[in-house]
C-alpha cells in the first residue's frame, strides 16, 4: 500500500493546473466585461454627439463585429471556466478518495505487524476505534478541501 501513496505524489499537479486555469478564465470574464462596457459607452457617446454621420463614425471607429466578438469570447470564457470547475471537483474528489484509501490501507498494514506487547496494551476495540477516527479525519480533510476550493 505504501507504493500507492508514493504514486500520488504528482497527482495534485493536474488538479492545481486546472484550478489555476479556472481562476484565469474567471478573471478574464471581468476584463472582457470591462472591454464590452467600454465599447458600449463609446458607441453611445458617438451616437449622441454626431448627427447624420453617426453610423459611419461608429462603423469606422468601433465596428459592430467588435462587440459581437467580445460577447462570444465572454461566452466561451464562461463555458470553459464552468468545464474547468467541474473537472477540478471530479479530479479533487477522486484524488481525495484514493488518498484516503491508501492511508487506511497503511493503517491496516501497520496493525498487522503490531508487536504482542503493543496488542496487550490496547484492546481490539481501541485499535478499531483508532482506525475509524483516522479514516474519518481523512474524510473530513477531503470535504474541507472541497469546501475551501468552492469559496476561493
Amino acid at each position: 500500500m505504501g507504493v500507492s501513496l508514493i504514486s500520488l505524489e504528482w497527482a495534485w499537479l493536474p488538479v492545481t493546473l486546472i484550478s489555476f486555469a479556472q481562476s484565469i478564465l474567471e478573471y478574464s470574464q471581468v476584463l472582457l466585461l470591462s472591454v464590452l462596457l467600454g465599447y458600449i459607452s463609446s458607441s453611445s457617446q458617438l451616437g449622441t454627439e454626431a448627427t447624420t454621420s453617426t453610423t459611419t463614425a461608429v462603423s469606422q471607429e468601433h465596428p459592430i463585429v467588435y462587440g459581437i466578438i467580445i460577447s462570444f469570447v465572454m461566452f466561451f470564457a464562461t463555458f470553459l471556466a464552468t468545464l474547468a470547475s467541474g473537472q477540478f471537483f471530479q479530479l479533487a474528489t477522486t484524488l481525495g478518495i484514493e488518498l484516503k484509501s491508501g492511508l487506511i490501507g497503511l493503517i491496516y498494514e501497520k496493525s498487522l505487524v503490531l508487536s504482542p506487547g503493543a496488542r496487550q496494551r490496547s484492546t481490539i476495540g481501541e485499535i478499531s476505534k483508532f482506525y475509524m477516527i483516522t479514516g474519518m479525519r481523512s474524510i473530513c480533510y477531503t470535504d474541507l478541501r472541497s469546501n475551501i476550493e468552492v469559496y476561493h
